[in-house]
C-alpha cells in the first residue's frame, strides 16, 4: 500500500515543482499587445483596462489627426482663395499700367501737356511699383 502512495505523489510533485516554471513564463510574455500576448496576459489585461486604455489613446490620436488634416484643408482652401484674389487683383493691375501706357504715349505723340505728361508718368510709376510689390509677395 505504500506503493501506490509514492505513485500517486511523484505526479504531484513534479507537477507542483513545474507551476512555478508555467507561472513565471507566462507572467514573462506579457507584452501589452494584444497581438502578442497569451492568454493569461491577455485576460489580466482585460480586466486591469491595458487594452481600453491603448484604445482610447489610438482613438485620440486617430482624432486629433482628423481635426490637423480638417484644418490643412481649411488652410489650403483659404491660401488658394487669398492666392486667386491677389492674381485678379494684379491682372487688373496690369491692364491698368498698360492702359496708362497707352494713355502716356497716345500724350508725348500728341504733344500733350506737360502737367499731363508728368501726371501720366506719375500713374504709370505708381502702377509699375504696385505690381513689382504684389509679385513679390506671391
Amino acid at each position: 500500500m505504500t506503493k501506490f502512495r509514492t505513485k500517486a505523489l511523484v505526479p504531484g510533485i513534479a507537477l507542483g515543482a513545474l507551476l512555478p516554471l508555467l507561472a513565471a513564463c507566462q507572467t514573462t510574455s506579457c507584452t501589452g499587445d494584444a497581438r502578442y500576448d497569451d492568454y493569461w496576459c491577455a485576460r489580466s489585461n482585460l480586466n486591469n483596462g491595458v487594452y481600453q486604455q491603448q484604445t482610447n489613446q489610438l482613438q485620440s490620436i486617430a482624432s486629433h489627426r482628423q481635426y490637423q488634416a480638417a484644418n490643412a484643408q481649411a488652410n489650403m482652401y483659404d491660401e488658394k482663395a487669398n492666392l486667386s484674389a491677389r492674381q485678379a487683383e494684379l491682372n487688373r493691375l496690369r491692364a491698368a499700367l498698360a492702359q496708362r501706357q497707352q494713355q502716356l504715349s497716345s500724350a508725348r505723340a500728341n504733344n500733350g501737356t506737360a502737367e499731363q505728361i508728368s501726371r501720366l508718368e506719375a500713374d504709370v510709376a505708381a502702377l509699375r511699383a504696385q505690381v513689382e510689390t504684389l509679385m513679390q509677395t506671391q
